[in-house]
């Protein structure tokens, strides 16, 4: 009863694929997929969802195209539509009701993203569309819901990477979101792995203690350090990243591992997550509640040979 009185219940809807719920506690606003938090505006949440466009949109400025995967509270999509470049979007969502539970509770806080004229609605499966359709994006960003949200794991397998790379132009850039909650190490090394696999010139991200954001390419990247400078003097761009503390000065410091640390990372025998064997969807389950994140984090930095360098001369 007493926490109750400190919220309000301002949506909720049993649909096709679970159960809708949306609550307002007075800090935040936060949706959530049969009650697992998928987006909100606290802090933590929105620098995850927005620096899922940030990062690739920052290393690949000519981007002109992008494809968003899971809607959620709009906010990734507020991300693009802060580049001037990107002249199409594409939001792929599976539930109709969260595409109107982000007009309805969450414009205020995504910059009414979803009235954007570049911005086109999919309504459908994530992996029937990328297998469907002859479309090529700039930029692809994926973020399911959580990994024990039914379905969610098999938008990490290596079948569904690959439809991906399909859909990517020469030179594209993949944006993966992964959750370091609900999952070991040696979940997220395979994970890891599965995505070099696919994507050769891939690294690592941490947008907070909680989510690491993966980045992958078919070619190496472009290394334009003067239009990166210049994406930062973007008004709309610079708002939007001092809202969640990224500045051109601590941009950077985000990347924990190169494409040399992924391949050592992922050098030993780790398993990988495909759909025949289903790693993740069987794992995902018994890791509920674990509370890792801390550790994992520590994990992943102490494999990183740019933080190496930095904690041996400390």
């Amino acid at each position: 009863k007493n926490l109750i009185q400190y919220l309000d219940f301002l949506f909720y809807k049993e649909v096709a694929y679970s159960t809708l719920t949306v609550i307002d506690y007075k800090v935040s606003i936060c949706l959530f997929i049969d009650g697992r938090a998928i987006a909100s505006s606290s802090l933590g949440d929105m620098r995850t969802q927005r620096l899922l466009a940030y990062i690739p949109l920052l290393l690949h400025p000519n981007a002109s195209s992008v494809l968003n995967i899971g809607l959620g509270g709009g906010f990734t999509l507020d991300a693009i539509e802060t580049f001037d470049n990107v002249k199409e979007i594409d939001n792929l969502e599976i539930e109709p009701v969260v595409i109107e539970a982000a007009k309805n509770y969450f414009s205020e806080y995504n910059h009414n993203a979803l009235d954007d004229k570049r911005a086109n609605f999919i309504v459908g499966d994530a992996r029937s569309y990328m297998a469907l359709t002859d479309k090529k994006y700039d930029v692809i960003i994926s973020e399911p819901s959580p990994l024990l949200v039914s379905g969610s794991p098999q938008l990490f397998t290596k079948e569904f990477f690959e439809l991906g790379r399909k859909r990517l132009n020469e030179d594209g850039i993949y944006s993966q979101w992964v959750p370091l909650y609900d999952i070991t190490p040696e979940d997220f090394t395979a994970i890891v792995k599965t995505f070099s696999l696919v994507f050769p010139h891939a690294e690592v991200w941490l947008a907070d203690s909680a989510d690491a954001v993966l980045t992958g390419s078919i070619n190496p990247r472009e290394n334009n350090s003067e239009k990166f400078v210049l994406q930062f003097e973007n008004q709309k761009i610079k708002e939007n990243l001092d809202e969640i503390w990224i500045t051109a000065a601590n941009f950077p410091s985000l990347l924990v591992l190169d494409e040399n640390d992924v391949r050592n990372l992922t050098s030993s025998g780790y398993l990988i997550n495909t759909d025949d064997n289903q790693l993740i969807e069987t794992r995902a389950p018994t890791r509920m509640f674990s509370n890792q994140h801390g550790y994992i984090t520590s994990f992943i930095i102490e494999k990183s040979s740019r933080y190496k360098g930095l904690l041996n001369s400390s």
